[in-house]
């Protein structure tokens, strides 16, 4: 994309400096998001990469002169990118002799966007096992870069199932499908996992229950617990057998990642796991302030900068903390410079574990230097003040 900058007589104006903003998402941080107008007045924005695939994006181009108006640009989509097999990804369940085993693939970009349209270049296999060359259903393109397929095992062991991506194994592959024969049939949760602190055992001793069709007790079988969503058990047993009253009990589970999440308990020879209900991981107590945005700008002098000095405070495990009070100071300004100052001294982080101050620069040229301090750390912001417009 490009734009024109002229006078009031049509000539193109050079040395402009003009910002991209992405209405919408973000740009990648290899972009080149400020560049300056040539001879002709013109500023070509040639390294502006986006890595979000969606749908209605616009782009506005600011400059730090109030005389010129800002301007945005027609809507724009982003498709994803090719699949790629590093971050694919399959659910393959253990199975049972004579049902079918239902398998859900996930196909993504390089940059985690759901790709459609690629069923096609999928290929599933049993390259190993007692069902090896058994035959796999048509590949489903299920939308939102969701895939499904299945197989019908006949004989118990061990199955290792291969998912390949343009030939390509992708991520987990080859896939372990144990098959038993049709005993247990049902899983059901009987204690639901309770709220917990990042880093702290889950609370509610999460419990469930194998059953044979009849609704009998089913003991000595094999279950696996792992959490349905994004984040990952941290530490703790998640593989129990069952007692004799068909129960498995996890009592020791351990998520670092804060957010919400649900537990899924898949049973050997079950071929449909069962899911908890939705439980909450609250960040840990704060331990740390990192410096996420706002550093390195330049500005003329006595202007505030285009972007504040944005804060972030975490807990030991990475997670943001809400409600921590961050101070704001200017710690250093040139020589003879007046009017420096901040749109706030003290700010408090939001549910992202943030907080800012915008800087408005003091009326000489330099570096002026901020402070941003909380119980747990201080970060240094720097920005340049230079000239303004010739007058």
């Amino acid at each position: 994309p490009s734009l024109e900058i002229t006078d009031a007589g049509g000539n193109g104006v050079e040395g402009i400096e003009v910002s991209a903003e992405l209405n919408g998402g973000s740009f990648s941080e290899e972009s080149a998001v400020q560049v300056s107008t040539g001879s002709s007045g013109i500023a070509e924005f040639d390294n502006l990469v986006i890595t979000g695939a969606a749908a209605g994006y616009t782009i506005t181009f600011t400059t730090a002169s109030s005389s010129i108006a800002d301007v945005t640009s027609d809507p724009f989509d982003v498709t994803s990118a090719a699949a790629d097999p590093v971050n694919s990804s399959a659910n393959v369940p253990n199975g049972s002799a004579g049902d079918q085993t239902d398998i859900s693939i996930s196909l993504q970009d390089e940059f985690e966007n759901p790709v459609e349209g690629a069923a096609g270049r999928i290929t599933a296999e049993v390259s190993s096992g007692p069902n090896s060359g058994a035959s796999f259903a048509e590949i489903i393109d299920a939308g939102d870069g969701a895939y499904q397929t299945s197989y019908t095992p006949s004989a118990t062991g061990t199955d290792e199932i291969t998912i390949e991506l343009n030939g390509t194994a992708i991520d987990g592959s080859p896939f372990i499908s144990e098959v038993v024969a049709t005993d247990a049939e049902n899983i059901d949760v009987t204690g639901q996992p309770q709220d917990a602190v990042a880093g702290e055992v889950i609370g509610g001793s999460p419990a469930v229950i194998v059953t044979d069709g009849l609704g009998n007790t089913i003991g000595d079988v094999e279950v696996t617990v792992s959490v349905d969503g994004n984040a990952g058990i941290s530490s703790g047993t998640t593989i129990k057998t069952t007692n004799s009253s068909g129960t498995a009990v996890f009592d020791d589970l351990v998520i670092q990642e804060s957010g919400s999440f649900r537990l899924r308990f898949d049973a050997l020879g079950v071929s449909e796991g069962a899911v908890s209900n939705q439980f909450t991981i609250r960040p840990a107590a704060a331990n740390d302030l990192i410096r996420v945005s706002g550093n390195g700008q330049s500005a003329a002098v006595n202007e505030v900068l285009d972007n504040p000095f944005v804060v972030r405070v975490v807990d030991a495990f990475g997670n943001p903390v809400q409600g921590e009070s961050v101070d704001f100071t200017n710690s250093d300004t040139p020589d003879g410079a007046s009017g420096t100052g901040l749109s706030t001294e003290n700010a408090v982080t939001n549910s992202s574990g943030n907080a800012s101050a915008t800087l408005t620069l003091g009326s000489a040229t330099g570096d002026y230097t901020v402070n941003a301090g909380s119980g747990v750390g201080t970060v240094q912001f720097t920005a340049e003040a230079i000239a303004g417009d010739a007058v």
